[in-house]
């Protein structure tokens, strides 16, 4: 009877592990090789049925948000640890932050949307790559290894997106893209053409590039945001509201 009750508790604290959103034991770090640097997440304690989806998102100029959706949902009665990684090649010269967070998501059963901060980890870029991927895997110890390997292709054309979202409060999002290296800036003026901000001012590789810009302390009203980029000259138009 004793062993009994033994085992009800330990699987009573096996399911609620495993039902919990919260990662465990995480590690965060990276490794170099070549062109690339991979980030690696290590010691996740998850439900052995677990599958990740890995979004990459860059933020500026020198900041990464790398997150990890669970796409099963917490079905099995088991637990693993996995290992998980991105490799990143395509970087200009900088000093970068990537923050590491999972996405636990109530469309996959969990009782509801939740994310969870893992860490972050820093690196230096020195010189500029030869070539533009992303690549990921994990591998547990229930599951054989499995990748994903994704080109990132290279834009036809300059472009400057619509700000998201529009009408904002106080922050919104700015997306351009560059077929090529060139120096660009990305400015934000007032209705009267007074310069507000200055959101880029740099030589840039070619790709998509995501500006975010917190606009706390500017005062209501229509504004505009040009970006310059050699020959290419593009003015839109966006809305702060209190």
């Amino acid at each position: 009877m004793r062993h009994l009750i033994q085992f009800a508790v330990f699987l009573a604290s096996l399911l609620l592990i495993i039902n919990s959103a919260s990662a465990q034991q995480d590690s965060v770090f990276t490794t170099f090789s070549g062109d690339s640097v991979t980030v690696w997440n290590t010691h996740i304690l998850e439900n052995c049925a677990s599958r990740f989806a890995v979004s990459i998102t860059m933020l500026g100029n020198d900041s990464i948000s790398i997150t990890e959706t669970d796409t099963i949902g917490p079905i099995a009665n088991c637990i693993c640890t996995y290992d998980l990684s991105v490799t990143l090649t395509g970087l200009g010269i900088g000093h970068y932050t990537v923050d590491v967070y999972r996405l636990y998501l109530l469309e996959y059963f969990y009782e509801k949307d939740t994310t969870v901060y893992i860490g972050s980890t820093t690196f230096d870029i020195a010189h500029l790559p030869s070539m533009s991927y992303s690549d990921q895997f994990y591998q547990s110890e229930c599951k054989e290894r499995t990748g994903v390997s994704e080109k990132v292709e290279v834009p036809n054309n300059y472009s400057l997106e619509v700000n998201y979202p529009n009408p904002f409060n106080p922050s919104t999002q700015i997306t351009f893209s560059l077929p090529k290296a060139t120096y660009v800036t990305l400015k934000v003026y007032d209705v009267l053409g007074r310069e507000i901000s200055v959101l880029v001012n740099e030589k840039k590789q070619p790709g998509e590039y995501s500006i975010t810009w917190n606009a706390e302390g500017v005062p209501s009203g229509v504004y505009f945001y040009r970006m310059v980029a050699g020959g290419y000259i593009e003015t839109k138009k966006m809305v702060i509201i209190q």
